[in-house]
């Protein structure tokens, strides 16, 4: 993955992030109770008329339930769900983003300094060793001693 395109997928993901933040978990918190409802509800019957969707339920604020708490309470989770999405995403992304990078390019400013490629067939001279010099024993022979000649071993892939 490109780095300009990984700037603009967590350029996306957060936009989202703030939007879904916006409109989803900001509402509970911002919604002003200008509603007419029936003077026998409670807190609680108003936040089940007005929120089906709920992460908190108006019980486990607060006894008797109190819509404010409540509220605060909701939009607290929301914006933790909504920032654990997020950090997820950035997680995955990020791990995707680097996973490209694992292998790194050559160094290009130290190419003259390379050995060339290998062609198929390179010749090496052999060493030109002079004979080994022994000590001679009393009663044993001294070894045969050979002339070494300069050989060439070709090897070839």
């Amino acid at each position: 993955m490109k780095k300009q395109t990984f700037i603009i997928l967590l350029l996306l993901i957060t936009l989202a992030s703030l939007a879904a933040a916006w409109f989803w978990a900001l509402p509970p918190l911002l919604t002003p109770l200008f509603y007419m409802h029936p003077t026998d509800w409670t807190d609680a019957d108003l936040v089940r008329h007005l929120w089906h969707f709920r992460l908190v339920q108006p019980e486990w604020v607060s006894t008797p339930p109190d819509y404010l708490r409540w509220a605060l309470a909701e939009t607290l989770a929301r914006l933790l769900v909504i920032f654990v999405i997020w950090l997820t995403a950035v997680i995955f992304l990020e791990r995707r983003y680097l996973s490209g990078h694992s292998n790194t390019p050559p160094n290009d400013g130290a190419a003259t300094n390379r050995r060339p490629p290998f062609s198929g067939s390179v010749t090496i001279p052999a060493l030109d060793l002079p004979p080994r010099r022994r000590e001679v024993r009393r009663g044993v022979s001294p070894p045969i001693e050979r002339d070494w000649q300069e050989k060439s071993v070709c090897v070839t892939n």
